[in-house]
């Protein structure tokens, strides 16, 4: 959820429409499990609705594909009444509202949803858009009508985040984004040392990283810049995909290998890459200046560091 607190755009919405939606063939309650992952939503819900500018936030519920098959053809076999068997419903906690547009198909009966390819094509795009924009109209015609709506604004609420978060979205002391550049040497700049890893884009359409290519010796390393004060964090974010993948273990300049975190950058079971975030802990006596990652084998690519 540090996405929050990094994106000027979202700092200056008054609405903001989370999109939630699953087509990795899973159920919404199976991947990683309801705990785990409504505690995420829940931290992400409580992030944006306590942003200064306290903006409205509605919850869109998306796609769900439960196809075992490259191509979906058949209608969702999966509707149900039941909220609490979907991970968002940690909405209704915070009196979230969701718009929900797998119940909306629902009603259709037997009908498809689109044909080809999991992602969907341009008429559904636009019929989730009407299904929305519809949503909000009914809404705003009854806060409109004579006798009109009187609805309080949330009232404040204590974060349940982890430590690494408040540190990071209240004391952030660096933040180096390495897909925002736009040349090799540039990379230089944001690291002290570095042994065969190679900034660059592992595929041409792809961003820039310090990348760890499969070639590369078992133990090589290479060290961050980091600003880390006492007890401080460091975040970093890495690269996650389903094979031709390694792993790093990482850890703060002037500690021990042994200290460290192991990375693992595959993912079980899935078709899709994302970009995931590994958080280094530092004791309350110590700080640090670099953090230092050595390949474990296979290719891995760090995207971004962060620290406080």
């Amino acid at each position: 959820s540090h996405v929050v607190y990094e994106q000027e755009a979202i700092n200056r919405s008054s609405l903001i429409i989370i999109d939630t939606s699953v087509n990795d063939m899973k159920d919404w309650f199976f991947m990683p499990g309801t705990t785990g992952e409504g505690y995420i939503y829940e931290v992400l819900i409580q992030e944006l609705l306590e942003l200064p500018q306290r903006p409205a936030v509605i919850d869109l519920a998306n796609f769900h594909t439960t196809s075992n098959h490259d191509i979906a053809r058949q209608s969702s076999g999966y509707c149900t009444e039941h909220l609490d068997q979907f991970v968002h419903s940690n909405a209704e906690k915070f009196l979230v509202p969701i718009v929900s547009f797998p119940d909306a198909v629902c009603q259709g009966g037997s009908h498809t949803w689109w044909f080809g390819h999991l992602h969907p094509n341009t008429t559904t795009h636009d019929l989730i858009a009407r299904t929305l924009v519809g949503v909000l109209g009914l809404e705003m015609e009854r806060a409109c009508a004579i006798d009109g709506l009187s609805v309080p604004d949330h009232p404040r609420m204590p974060f349940k985040n982890a430590a690494y978060m408040k540190c990071l979205g209240q004391g952030m002391r660096l933040n180096n984004d390495f897909t925002k550049q736009s040349s090799t040497e540039q990379g230089d700049a944001f690291i002290l040392q570095q042994d065969e890893w190679q900034f660059a884009r592992d595929l041409p359409t792809k961003p820039f990283g310090w990348l760890a290519l499969g070639n590369v010796s078992k133990g090589s390393t290479i060290s961050f810049k980091v600003d880390s004060s006492a007890g401080g964090w460091i975040r970093l974010d890495y690269l996650s995909t389903y094979e031709k993948i390694g792993s790093v273990t990482c850890w703060p300049g002037g500690f021990k290998r042994e200290d460290g975190c192991y990375i693992n950058a595959i993912m079980d079971g899935v078709k899709f890459s994302v970009t995931r975030s590994a958080y280094v802990g530092l004791p309350a006596d110590r700080s640090a200046t670099s953090l230092v990652c050595s390949a474990n084998g296979g290719k891995f690519k760090v995207l971004g560091v962060a620290s406080c």
